[in-house]
């Protein structure tokens, strides 16, 4: 059972994690004893390692952001402190800027140099220990772990066959 603000109440929590296939289970089972009002029993962060962000390059930011616009209806916006940087909303945000129904958003930017291509961002736990497990596995790392104030950290890499994408550690 859960209060209005999502906290866990009258319920003891197994948390099972099968670490070898990345599954996790919770299930509530119901307490004998009545915990103290908002008692949270347990707090578990998951990272489903999907992708979580887009950026689209842009020799002309204005033509692109009409055509999405047009297109498909997609709210493309300036970034606030971001210097040739827009928001693409592709589905509307709370006013903490999380979607309030599925989907990605991303980001409309001046193209960077010749080979500036469209690049995704995957949603990692923690860009060091991720940067460390591409070069393992035969990626390379192009970018190195930077930060986003107020939002977290991201990378560029390159899997083995040269295709390029990001990874996303948010704070």
């Amino acid at each position: 059972m859960r209060c209005q603000h999502g906290f866990v109440l009258n319920v003891r929590l197994s948390i099972q994690v099968d670490v070898g296939r990345q599954h996790v289970q919770t299930v509530e089972r119901p307490r004998k004893s009545t915990p103290r009002k908002h008692n949270l029993v347990a707090v578990f962060k998951m990272v489903d390692h999907t992708i979580v962000h887009f950026e689209i390059p842009a020799d002309d930011v204005e033509k692109l952001r009409r055509f999405y616009t047009k297109l498909f209806g997609w709210k493309i916006e300036k970034m606030q402190g971001f210097e040739d940087y827009w928001n693409i909303e592709t589905v509307p945000v709370g006013d903490k800027g999380i979607p309030l129904r599925p989907g990605v958003n991303g980001g409309l930017m001046k193209k960077q140099n010749l080979e500036h291509k469209p690049v995704t961002y995957i949603a990692v736990e923690s860009v060091d220990e991720y940067s460390k497990k591409i070069k393992e596995l035969g990626g390379t790392i192009t970018v190195t772990k930077q930060e986003i104030p107020g939002i977290g950290w991201w990378a560029f890499a390159l899997d083995p066959e040269g295709n390029q994408f990001g990874i996303f550690q948010s704070k």
